[in-house]
């Protein structure tokens, strides 16, 4: 009411629930906000298209960050091989969705290992787990330091308003990623370029135990990802 130009930023699917579904009381939120707003900047095009049905001021500002802080340069463990998954508590879910494909994995790369950089661990995965702390200060390092970037993430409109930051955070450690082929993830990760993008259990393990058994394409697609970036 006070300002002369309003500005909306959003880069969530706030207008539904938390797993998904609809909600009418979010929607009817969301539609007031977005169309009282003169402009709104949207972190992905889904996000951008569901704010256009009541405001066609819309500009995708896609997620960035500052590769300076990342590098490919870090010493990677030989006793062991690292999956590394970045998130918190509220995105536990997805990495627990995908632990059956996890430990397909393992079965078929020794010494494969699910470093964690959040704030919880997993000790009852099925496989060798080590949980990082997250902090601004060492998540670069850790992220370096591991072998493969995984991004597990459910098809459904709340992920659809994800906008790819982990991935994005991967590319510009170095790292190949492996992602569901859904939502952001499917825009940013080139599958066979910077990556791969996966739908079961089985191309899961079977694109982990592809990377881990060639450095040579896993410096690859990892110099790939992060030029992109």
């Amino acid at each position: 009411r006070l300002s002369k130009k309003l500005i909306f930023d959003f880069d969530d699917a706030i207008f539904c629930n938390t797993d998904g579904t609809p909600s009418p009381t979010r929607m009817r939120r969301f539609r007031a906000m977005a169309s009282s707003c003169d402009h709104l900047f949207a972190g992905n095009r889904f996000l951008a298209d569901e704010a256009a049905r009541y405001n066609q001021a819309v500009t995708i500002v896609p997620t960035c960050i500052d590769t300076g802080r990342y590098s490919g340069d870090h010493a990677k463990p030989e006793d062991s091989f690292d999956l590394v998954w970045i998130g918190s508590r509220s995105t536990r879910k997805y990495l627990l969705e995908a632990l059956p494909a996890l430990r397909l994995a393992a079965a078929n790369v020794p010494r494969l290992r699910l470093k964690i950089i959040a704030d919880f661990d997993l000790p009852d995965a099925g496989l060798p787990t080590l949980a990082i702390p997250w902090s601004a200060e060492t998540e670069a390092r850790e992220l370096g330091s591991s072998h493969i970037g995984i991004a597990p993430m459910r098809d459904d409109n709340w992920s659809r308003g994800k906008c790819a930051l982990k991935v994005l955070q991967y590319m510009a450690a170095g790292l190949p990623v492996v992602s569901s082929d859904a939502g952001a993830n499917a825009e940013v990760v080139t599958s066979g370029q910077t990556g791969y993008l996966v739908d079961n259990d089985q191309s899961w393990g079977e694109r982990i135990a592809m990377l881990a058994n060639d450095a040579v394409l896993r410096d690859r697609l990892g110099a790939e990802g992060r030029v992109r970036v």
